[in-house]
């Protein structure tokens, strides 16, 4: 009887521990998603300015030239309307994401290794 009373303690405390473990690990991941999401909007943000100032001289550029946009002018505004629409992808994932992000609830050990068994399952 006395065994069986350690033996539950002990895995009392194992179980307290992975939780502790877990519970630290969860607030970890978000403190390192939101310096990612804030590291992607200051990169999108200071990107913006550089881009929009070589997108007007090109256009200043084009408007300047007598008889049509220069051939040199077309490469450049292509380039900038690909990076603008990185960044622009870039920002709508970080919105996307920060939605959808970590919902912190109380879940049992059963509901945790069924969802893992299902995951499995579809993977095979």
């Amino acid at each position: 009887m006395v065994l069986l009373f350690f033996a539950k303690l002990n895995h009392d405390a194992h179980l307290r521990q992975a939780r502790d473990k877990l519970a630290w690990d969860v607030t970890r991941l978000d403190g390192e998603m939101n310096r990612q999401a804030m590291f992607v909007r200051m990169l999108t943000h200071e990107v913006r300015t550089p881009l929009a100032i070589i997108d007007s001289h090109s256009q200043l550029l084009a408007l300047k030239a007598q008889g049509g946009v220069p051939a040199e002018v077309m490469p450049i505004r292509a380039a900038v309307s690909r990076l603008s629409e990185l960044m622009e992808r870039c920002l709508a994932q970080d919105r996307h994401a920060s939605i959808g992000s970590l919902r912190k609830a109380p879940m049992g050990l059963a509901d945790i290794l069924a969802n893992v068994a299902q995951e499995a399952q579809a993977r095979s």
